[in-house]
This record gives C-alpha cells, sequence and structure tokens, in this order.
C-alpha cells in the first residue's frame, strides 16, 4: 500500500527542481534542450499571458498541440495559476475534436498554425467549427505583466 504523507503540485515539483537542479535538462527534444530554471520561467510567462486574457482559477484551458515546449510551458502555466489544462489528442479528426471541444467547458483553446506530422490544426478547427472566427494572438509573447 501506497502512503503518500505530503501532497504536491507539478509546479511544486518543479520550482523543488528548480532550487535542487536548476541548470539540469526536464525537457529534451532532437533540436533543443530545456533545463528546470528555463522551464520555470516559460511556464510562468505563459501563466502571465493566461492570466492576461481573463483565464482565473478553476478555468478550463484546452492544448491542441503536438509535441512541442509549448504545450510543456501551457501545462504547467495553467496549473500555476490553478487553471485546468485539457490537454487534446493532436491526432484527432474534425469530429472527434469538435465534440471533446463542446464537451470540455474550454475557457480557451490554445493551438499553433505550425503545420506539423501532416496536421494543420487550424484548418481542423475551421473543419470541427465552420463558424469559427479564429482571434490570432501569440500567448508566450504577450508583454501583460499579471501576478501569479
Amino acid at each position: 500500500m501506497l502512503v503518500v504523507s505530503d501532497v504536491y503540485t507539478l509546479p511544486d515539483l518543479l520550482a523543488r527542481a528548480v532550487n535542487e537542479h536548476p541548470d539540469s535538462d526536464i525537457v529534451v527534444f532532437p533540436n533543443s534542450r530545456t533545463t528546470f530554471t528555463e522551464l520555470y520561467e516559460r511556464a510562468s510567462k505563459a501563466a502571465r499571458s493566461l492570466k492576461a486574457i481573463g483565464i482565473k482559477q478553476g478555468d478550463s484551458v484546452g492544448i491542441l498541440m503536438s509535441n512541442c515546449i509549448e504545450f510543456v510551458d501551457l501545462l504547467l502555466g495553467s496549473q500555476l495559476i490553478g487553471a485546468i489544462p485539457v490537454p487534446i489528442n493532436a491526432r484527432y479528426k474534425a469530429k472527434e475534436l469538435a465534440y471533446v471541444i463542446d464537451d470540455a467547458g474550454l475557457k480557451v483553446l490554445a493551438t499553433t498554425d505550425r503545420i506539423v506530422e501532416h496536421v494543420d490544426f487550424v484548418n481542423l478547427l475551421q473543419e470541427a467549427f465552420p463558424d469559427l472566427e479564429t482571434k490570432q494572438t501569440q500567448c508566450g509573447l504577450n508583454s501583460a505583466k499579471p501576478e501569479i
């Protein structure tokens, strides 16, 4: 039987790792490496950007991306502000995507306009929601600095 005496969130564990192993790699992709400190800074920036667009504790944040560092940034960034990350399978077809998005109660959906792995997320969303108006923002580049 597993007994857990303390409960930690992923951001708690990341903060601990930043203190204990600041320059160690946590995320490695073929062309890039990210340390614990860098990831915490990136996630904090994503958290500030989410707050700047009105996301707050308890809100659901959809994340429709393939494997990339921005996915990790948003996953942890949403948790830093108490929002609920909702990762969405990047391999869903339009019908499946429409169902999940309609059912999830999302406050916002973050995606990318990069065409990766033969998937164009913008076209896929337009197919799933024909009357969708897209609003392009660059969450990770938002200069607003609300407190997290």
